[in-house]
């Protein structure tokens, strides 16, 4: 993943690619990640025209930010939740692509309702095909991630503050590791404790804190 280095105050290489989790093997190559990072590189490209002042804003802005986030934790453990999540999210959006490729017309257009996810749309409308649909997916993309923990309904949940965000998350890292076809994606979230005392005391302040 192409990162800002607040060390350096400059942008890392666009070829860097860090294919999560190191230490075990979650049936990605760094090539397939590294095509889909292609417009996340091209964004990349344009900031570095920025001014040097610009920049050095930009890489203080974003530390202060992580130092709020991060809190109790050491940068090992923040690490390893943000990158939980972004690789959730690329998992979420290669899913939907395919998804949108594979309903066709069918596929839902919600326009800009960010409150509404249009595999869920579907979903509620064909309960009698998702048994054919899922099997479909798991055979072209080798794994399924039901609506609800699609990192669209993730995000809108985060932005309403919603309680059930832990509890959501949760289910749908486990969901990922254990219902995926092969078990392809096992262990996959094991790097990343949503029970931690460290994100908070009570359910309450951690669900605050995610």
């Amino acid at each position: 993943v192409t990162l800002y280095s607040t060390a350096a105050n400059n942008f890392l290489p666009a070829s860097t690619v860090w294919c999560y989790p190191a230490r075990k093997s979650c049936g990605w190559s760094c090539s397939v990640i590294e095509k889909k990072l292609k417009p996340i590189n091209s964004c990349v490209a344009r900031a570095k025209n920025m001014t040097e002042q610009n920049q050095k804003q930009l890489g203080n802005t974003l530390w202060s930010i992580a130092d709020q986030l991060r809190g109790a934790m050491d940068a090992d453990d923040f690490r390893d939740y943000m990158l939980s999540f972004l690789f959730l999210r690329y998992l979420s959006d290669n899913y939907e692509t395919a998804a949108k490729k594979e309903l066709g017309r069918d596929y839902p257009n919600v326009g800009a309702d960010a409150r509404k996810v249009p595999l869920a749309v579907w979903y509620a409308g064909n309960a009698d095909d998702i048994p054919a649909f899922e099997k479909q997916m798991r055979r072209k993309v080798h794994y399924v991630i039901e609506p609800q923990h699609l990192w669209s309904s993730i995000a809108h949940m985060a932005r309403t503050q919603h309680a059930g965000l832990l509890n959501t998350l949760q289910e749908g890292f486990k969901y990922i590791e254990t219902e995926s076809f092969q078990s392809t994606f096992g262990g996959l979230f094991s790097e990343i404790d949503l029970g931690s005392p460290k994100l908070g005391k009570t359910y309450t302040e951690r669900n605050a804190k995610l």
